[in-house]
């Protein structure tokens, strides 16, 4: 009796001392299979408590001593791993993915600037309008997603061609001719051009920025308008609907000769619409600035409304013909995630 009492309590405390609960860290079985109460953490293919979760070493949830060997903390973003902070800067159009484990990220837009006017036989240059600045920040974003970045150029002085960018920005006039319109049927709308002086060969006005910018009159009967800076745009791959964007700054008019002043060009993104384009301050023979370009954001809303902080319009000419200074810089995209 005793001997059979004594083999039941031993029987118990071996009862108690085994658990037939499965320990986590064994590696996945065929077809992700772990035994009951375990799951398959895709990155490590280890069977763990929680999806995605493992004990790295030493981390947020262990004490003072070190490694305690408890989980780690769960990941801060996505079902799956561990998204790992990070950004990138685009100067240029491509493409960004979405790294694993992530499912949000910060998008900051900034459109290029429009060309400053050459400063010619005398004349006073006017300066290019600013670049817009618009920032998305955006959630439940698939993991490895594909977005289409392209980036607005600045515009160029003295040049009658469009400027590269999402939505192009209008080229400057022709000799008295009128700059170029911005492209984009902009919802908030973009600056208008300004007028261009009188007279028999009197400088053309604005163009009328969109997203991008409007380009600057010409003038006279010599000198070519400013280009006005490209719209910065940001948009999934499979989808034609864009998150982000951010308009170029307006081409400054152009003064052609003695006593003229052209108008300078609008800046991007006053709030959401683009900033007019300044009229012809002197002179019978100077250009209107074009309009700057508007801003927008998926369901019409940015983080915070949108400035004119983005690529920096050309100077105004200080020496005969353009420069390097007098081109608008061309625009960016910052991303950031999570």
């Amino acid at each position: 009796m005793v001997r059979s009492l004594l083999l039941s309590a031993v029987c118990a405390a071996l009862a108690a001392c085994y658990s037939p609960e499965p320990q986590p860290g064994l590696p996945c079985g065929a077809g992700a299979v772990c035994p009951e109460g375990l799951v398959c953490a895709l990155e490590t293919k280890s069977c763990e408590r929680t999806p995605g979760v493992v004990d790295s070493g030493v981390d947020a949830t262990d004490g003072a001593g070190g490694d305690d060997g408890s989980i780690d903390a769960p990941p801060i973003d996505g079902a799956m791993g561990t998204c790992t902070a990070g950004s990138m800067m685009f100067t240029a159009n491509g493409t960004f993915t979405l790294p694993a484990g992530c499912s949000s990220l910060t998008i900051k837009g900034y459109g290029g600037g429009g060309a400053g006017g050459a400063r010619n036989m005398g004349t006073t240059g006017a300066a290019g309008g600013d670049g817009g600045y618009a920032v998305k920040s955006l959630t439940g974003q698939a993991a490895g997603t594909q977005y289409l970045i392209q980036i607005g150029s600045g515009g160029k002085c003295g040049s009658t061609a469009t400027t590269s960018g999402g939505f192009a920005g209008g080229g400057g006039g022709g000799a008295s001719q009128d700059g170029g319109a911005g492209a984009g049927a902009s919802a908030p709308p973009g600056g208008v051009g300004g007028a261009g002086s009188g007279g028999t060969q009197g400088g053309g006005a604005g163009g009328a920025g969109g997203y991008g910018g409007g380009g600057g009159g010409g003038g006279g009967d010599t000198k070519l308008g400013n280009g006005g800076g490209g719209a910065t745009t940001v948009r999934p791959m499979l989808s034609i609907t864009n998150l982000v964007v951010a308009g170029g700054g307006g081409g400054a008019g152009t003064s052609d000769q003695n006593g003229d002043i052209g108008g300078e060009g609008g800046d991007a993104c006053g709030g959401y619409d683009g900033t007019a384009g300044s009229a012809s301050i002197a002179g019978s023979r100077s250009g209107g600035g074009g309009g700057g370009g508007a801003c927008t954001c998926l369901g019409g809303t940015c983080d915070a409304a949108p400035t004119s902080a983005g690529s920096q319009g050309g100077s105004a000419g200080m020496n005969g013909g353009c420069g390097a200074a007098q081109n608008g810089d061309d625009g960016r995209v910052v991303i950031s995630y999570p």
